[in-house]
């Protein structure tokens, strides 16, 4: 973890791994969960004209099921990328820290915007895809 970089067995079981980085560190570290990375993407997405994504673990939540992302960004033909396992953690820690003291002020913990995404992910953004996003399917003949 210390030295910015993971290898790929290590990302694939990064959200339990973060969850004890997050409390030995919560200054520096915080859950890579995948209602937060739903959030986040969605919010990329939109906001970027050429997204640079964060890969989404496995999650069990019902809502986030119901829109598959993967589907939506290739439909919308919008240049979109994948950051690599190597360091797509630690981009998604310094993207929070930032954040996190644009919207709760400098000193805060990190925490307090991932639980935000987290917290937003089955109601807020689920909603915002279900409100823009549509699909037209024609007859081809």
């Amino acid at each position: 973890m210390k030295d910015g970089k993971l290898t790929k067995s290590t990302f694939e079981c990064i959200s339990s791994l973060s969850k004890v980085a997050s409390f030995l560190d919560p200054d520096h570290y915080v859950i890579y969960d995948s209602r937060a990375i739903y959030t986040l993407n969605w919010l990329l997405f939109n906001l970027e004209n050429e997204a640079a994504l964060f890969p989404q673990p496995n999650g069990r939540s019902s809502d986030l099921a119901k829109f598959d992302m993967q589907t939506i960004f290739r439909l919308s033909k919008k240049k979109i990328s994948y950051r690599s396992y190597k360091n797509a953690y630690h981009d998604y820690c310094n993207i929070v820290k930032h954040l996190n003291e644009e919207v709760f002020g400098e000193g805060s913990k990190p925490y307090l915007l991932e639980m935000l995404l987290f917290m937003v992910a089955p109601r807020w953004t689920v909603g915002s895809i279900e409100k823009s996003v549509t699909v037209n399917i024609e007859n081809v003949a």
